[in-house]
């Protein structure tokens, strides 16, 4: 009995790290997809990193989105002008 409980508590554990790293690499961090994992259940942290949009670091590194050179906000890369200080963009 002691041993199915430690496999499930491993296996728990496990399960929570790899949610981590998924959403980690979508550019929402590691914390945030083993704390649902964790806490809620490996199940519903798979499906939490799968429905959250990647972050604005990710699409930074994608190319959609740039930071404004005056107030360093996320704009989308085709803008000529900072929605949040209203800078010209090169």
């Amino acid at each position: 009995m002691e041993g199915l409980v430690v496999f499930v508590i491993v296996v728990w554990l496990l399960l929570s790290v790899i949610v981590g790293v998924i959403t980690d690499s979508s550019g929402r961090g590691f914390a945030l997809g083993f704390c649902i994992s964790f806490f809620l259940s490996p199940i519903i942290g798979f499906i939490v990193a799968l429905i959250l949009p990647p972050g604005q670091e990710a699409l930074a590194q994608k190319g959609d989105l740039k930071k404004c050179p005056s107030c360093a906000e996320f704009i989308k890369s085709e803008a000529k002008k900072c929605r949040y200080c209203v800078t010209e963009i090169p």
